[in-house]
This record gives structure tokens, C-alpha cells and sequence, in this order.
């Protein structure tokens, strides 16, 4: 029906629909947050956190169906089927205009938890939405200039996390920092044709700030991304290439300093988007021991040690001697990829294979009968030059 009104009437319908659903969001969220800034019990904040969410989810959903109404239109969206809606995500978008957040909300809603996302400090005195956001725990940034205004950032990015551990939540970061204008464009200098320069700094600081609430990013590099039909069962895929689809590169993340997460030695299922703990309260002077000499310094500096270990019988009983190169290979497609989301997260990464085996086989808790170590990619800190107030500290 609406999509037979006139553009102009059709303007001021929607607009007017939007901003009545948006107050009355805003009214409803009320009693819970008065509840949970009065009571500030844990128990009593994940109830009200649950209820407001549900409020915003309607919200939500009240807008995709005046959207849908306005115009019939065809979404071609993919790679959505391993999404669920009772994990933890960080969603990653170029910036158009505001009508950007109704789409991903349209796109997301009902595959991942309520979306929410940094705003500027200012923000926080818009009338009704300021109050939506503040009562939904949306992290105000202030985005200040130099060290001290970066460290207060990144102080009310792990407050805002710290309470996201309570319920699912999405986190949605616009990379670009700003929306696309070609004026924008023309005065950064940008090398793209469709967007600004993005500002790593932030996702690195939501990354430091997240731990392992957003396992979802450690999927970017080395998760499953779909799945095939293949000789009578379902063949999951992955974000890296493996000879026969086998996979036999298991992986090892070892956390040292890592926000939010128990130094140890950690498994990630990629199959399950899991990690599971091989070996708790590690001393990461046994990993620096490890290494050899010369690189001990280096190591003893890193935040995790991302470890490649191949797993011999998987291949071997197809490629039979020659599997070797193929674990080796696989490897090497896997550090690739850990490498450049670390690098696009304003991190330090490297790969790293300077180690004596069978001492870092035995701290990681591999069987050497059939796996053994063949790579790793060393995760940590970008060290701050001297006058470098842009140096990340994530």
C-alpha cells in the first residue's frame, strides 16, 4: 500500500513512522534501565538487558516491515547460513549515509544478536535516541587527539565489553570512521574508488577490548565459510585452501596477555567456531625457552602465539609421503590469512618458525607420533616509536 503513495507522501510517512516507533523504543526501555542502574546486581542487569534487547529487536522489526512496504524490493544476500543468533560477533562496514544502519539491520535481524556500535561522546544529548543508546549500552567514544585521549577510549571500550559478557551482542565498527562523500575522498587521497582510508585503530582497540567474546574474528581467517555436497557428505569449508579438503592443519592459539582471556594453550574448532583449553596457567617462559636464542627476546614481547600443527596420518593416507608438502602449504595459506586481519586490526604480526620442535610440541601438548609443529604467526603490540602519538596501542 505504501509503495502507491506519491515519493513526497511516502517521505513524510516513513519518516513519521520511524520516528513514533523510535520514541515509543525509547519509552519502553525506561523501567529497565532505571532497574538496572538502581540494582546493579549482575543477575538483575542480564534481565534488563534481556528485556531491552527484546524492545530493540521489535524495534527492528517494526522497521523492516514499513521498509518492505515502501518498496518491494529483491535482497541478494549470501553466506549467511552459519550466522547464529546466541553468539558473539564484530561486523565490519563501509559507511554511506545513516540509512546504512536500517539496512544491516534488515540484513542481520534475526541471524545475530542486536546490533550495536561506538558513537561519539556528543551523542549521548540527542533527544529520545541518545537516551535508546545510552540505555542499550552503546560505548560512547569521545576521539580525542593523542595518547591520553586513546587510553580513556580504550578504558570505555573494555567497560562497554565487559558488560556485553553478559548476553550475546553484536558489535558493528564503521571502518571508514565517517561516511563516504567524494569530497572526503578527494582530500584523503583514498587508493579506492568506493571508499575512504579506513581507520584501523578502532577495530583494534574493540578487538584488545573483546577477547574471546568475538570468535567470529578468528573465523575471518581460518573459520568455515560454507559447505558442498562431496562423495555422500556435507564438506565444510573453510576461509583457506587445503589439497582434498582435509584440513589436517590443527590449530593452536597460545594467549599470554590477551583482554579477557586465561593465558593457556587453546584448540580452535573451526567446524564448531570453538576454542577449547588444551593446557591452562601456561608460564610463557617455557615458550620463550622453546625458541631459539635469538628470538627469545622477541617472543617474550607478544601478546599470542598463533601455532600451526599438521596432522600426518589425515593426509598421508591419500597423498601418502608427498602429504608433507601439502600440510606444509596449507600452512603457509593459513599464516597468510592470520597475517592480514591482523594487519587490517592496526596489529603487529609476523610469522615464526625459529623454535626447537620438540620442546614446543611438548608445551603445546601434541602427540609427536602424528603431529608436529610446522609454523606459527606471533601476535602482539605495534611498539610505539619515539613523538608517535598514532602509534596503536591494541
Amino acid at each position: 500500500m505504501l509503495s502507491r503513495l506519491a515519493a513526497p507522501l511516502r517521505g513524510i510517512v516513513t519518516a513519521a513512522l520511524l520516528g513514533l516507533s523510535t520514541m515509543l523504543c525509547a519509552l519502553l526501555l525506561v523501567p529497565p534501565a532505571l532497574a538496572k542502574l538502581l540494582v546493579p546486581a549482575r543477575a538483575v542487569r542480564r534481565v534488563c538487558d534481556r528485556l531491552m534487547n527484546g524492545v530493540a529487536s521489535r524495534w527492528v522489526a517494526f522497521n523492516n516491515a514499513w521498509i518492505a512496504a515502501v518498496g518491494p524490493a529483491a535482497w541478494d544476500v549470501q553466506g549467511m547460513d552459519e550466522l547464529r543468533p546466541r553468539s558473539w560477533y564484530l561486523v565490519f562496514s563501509n559507511h554511506q549515509s545513516w540509512v546504512d544502519i536500517l539496512v544491516l539491520q534488515r540484513v542481520f535481524y534475526g541471524r545475530i544478536p542486536f546490533l550495536k556500535f561506538f558513537l561519539k561522546q556528543g551523542l549521548i544529548w540527542v533527544p529520545v535516541i541518545g537516551l535508546a543508546w545510552w540505555a542499550l549500552d552503546f560505548p560512547f567514544m569521545k576521539r580525542g587527539k593523542g595518547a591520553g585521549a586513546r587510553e580513556n577510549d580504550l578504558r570505555a571500550t573494555r567497560d562497554a565489553c565487559e558488560k556485553f559478557k553478559l548476553i550475546p551482542t553484536t558489535v558493528i565498527n564503521f571502518v571508514e570512521g565517517t561516511r563516504f562523500t567524494p569530497a572526503k575522498q578527494a582530500a584523503q587521497d583514498s587508493p579506492y574508488q568506493h571508499l575512504l582510508k579506513p581507520k584501523i585503530g578502532g577495530v583494534g582497540v574493540a578487538l584488545a577490548a573483546m577477547g574471546e567474546q568475538f570468535e567470529a574474528l578468528l573465523n575471518t581467517a581460518c573459520g568455515v565459510t560454507g559447505a558442498i555436497d562431496w562423495a555422500g557428505r556435507q564438506l565444510k569449508l573453510r576461509a583457506y585452501p587445503s589439497s582434498g579438503g582435509l584440513y589436517a592443519v590443527e590449530i593452536y592459539p597460545v594467549v599470554f596477555r590477551v583482554d579477557g582471556m586465561e593465558p593457556a594453550v587453546y584448540h580452535y574448532r573451526a567446524d564448531d567456531r570453538a576454542l577449547e583449553t588444551v593446557k591452562a596457567d601456561i608460564d610463557q617462559r617455557s615458550f620463550i625457552h622453546a625458541a631459539l636464542p635469538m628470538e627469545r627476546k622477541m617472543v617474550a614481547g607478544i601478546a599470542a602465539m598463533i601455532c600451526l600443527a599438521g596432522y600426518f596420518p589425515r593426509h598421508e593416507r591419500k597423498y601418502g609421503e608427498g602429504g608433507y608438502r601439502m600440510l606444509v602449504a596449507e600452512a603457509g595459506h593459513i599464516s597468510q590469512n592470520l597475517i592480514l586481519a591482523a594487519t587490517a586490526l592496526g596489529l603487529s604480526a609476523r610469522p615464526f618458525g625459529g623454535v626447537f620442535d620438540h620442546l614446543l610440541n611438548r608445551e603445546l601438548g601434541v602427540d609427536e607420533t602424528d603431529t608436529a609443529f610446522l609454523l606459527a604467526v606471533l601476535v602482539g603490540h605495534a611498539e610505539r616509536r619515539s613523538g608517535d602519538t598514532h602509534a596503536d596501542a591494541t
